[in-house]
């Protein structure tokens, strides 16, 4: 079991703990923490720790990250005062056990002994008896009261807090889910593109090697090497769904296009075109435009030495728009193969 499908059931198991509360909240709390860290989530080991030992007399809940809307929701933190309970919840657990168990067995005395001596010679024992009755039933109603106030106190607080641990295990869970759904179904179409390139262009993996080798280095050079794999990438695909040719394409608007070597992004085009009914997308040449116009300005910034942070995401995200755009065309050469194969159609009479 990997470090995700781990957590998941860490996070089914936590969600019916949180509810039923059979177990103490401090072993939930180091249970939430063991799920936090398999999924490298610092800012909840971060905030779940506090939430066992206490919080400090000075905090900045902004050190929280993404964990502060989940302290914000269970009242730990008061959002426009910025004032904080220093208590740690296995606190509030403990003292609002303690606050109603004192609740339960507070009772009135089972027998009230007045003095009947006072040093005011005009005071009746009887009133000195009544006096004391009153000032005993007084005193225990204000105990009452007291233990009331602090137990529902206790109570509120410490379920407010609860109910936003068990927000962010819910969140979690969801989260979890929809990704092993993605990694699914990723895993799926992913054999189906790994088959495409490696059946179909051989020559493609070489240059997808050399593009995760230059991908994973951080440094101005090999941002270059990224944009130039992913050209070559392309034009090998293109080479290959459209061979170039001399005589130009007139797509469907009427307009002439010229598909030589070079020119990959129209013979790109020009395929999902030729195959507009198996494509899953009627906006592929925005989509082409969009990554090749990314290619040559993430190109030009690292040939010029421009290096930043967003270059790097930049580069990421073109990464994957590649890897979806060659799995299109890896699904429509799949739904063209399969459909031959029903009709029994030779492949190499398919346009």
């Amino acid at each position: 079991m990997n470090k995700k499908s781990l957590a998941l059931k860490i996070s089914e198991e936590l969600l019916e703990e949180i509810e039923k509360l059979d177990d103490s909240i401090a072993n939930i709390l180091l249970k939430i923490k063991r799920m936090a860290l398999l999924l490298g989530d610092a800012d909840a080991q971060n905030w779940i720790d506090l939430e066992l030992r206490g919080y400090p007399q000075k905090f900045y809940f902004e050190s929280l990250g993404n964990c502060k809307k989940y302290a914000i929701q269970g009242g730990r933190i008061n959002s426009e005062t910025n004032k904080y309970y220093l208590q740690s919840l296995p606190e509030f657990e403990a003292q609002a056990s303690l606050n109603n168990n004192i609740l339960t067995n507070l009772k009135l005395p089972n027998s009230i002994s007045p003095s009947v001596s006072s040093s005011n010679q005009y005071e009746r024992p009887g009133d000195t008896i009544s006096s004391t009755i009153k000032n005993t039933m007084k005193n225990y109603y204000q105990h009452l009261e007291n233990t009331k106030t602090n137990t529902i106190f206790y109570i509120k607080i410490f379920n407010s807090i609860k109910g936003a641990i068990h927000n962010y295990v819910i969140d979690t869970y969801l989260a979890l889910q929809f990704g092993d759904l993605n990694e699914k179904f990723f895993d799926e179409n992913r054999t189906i593109v790994d088959t495409f390139i490696r059946t179909q262009c051989p020559k493609a993996v070489d240059q997808l090697l050399a593009l995760n080798d230059a991908a994973q280095k951080n440094e101005v050079e090999y941002l270059s090497h990224a944009m130039t794999s992913i050209r070559r990438i392309l034009l090998t695909i293109a080479d290959y769904i459209f061979p170039p040719s001399n005589v130009d394409y007139l797509d469907k608007r009427g307009k002439k296009r010229k598909v030589g070597p070079e020119e990959y992004k129209n013979r790109l085009i020009a395929y999902f075109e030729i195959n507009q009914s198996l494509a899953s997308s009627p906006f592929y040449n925005t989509e082409i435009d969009l990554i090749a116009s990314k290619i040559d300005f993430l190109y030009e910034k690292s040939c010029k030495g421009i290096h930043s942070d967003t270059s790097r995401s930049e580069l990421n995200l073109i990464v994957i728009q590649t890897y979806l755009l060659i799995a299109e065309i890896a699904l429509i050469e799949k739904d063209k193969t399969d459909k031959s194969k029903i009709a029994g159609i030779p492949d190499s009479d398919l346009t």
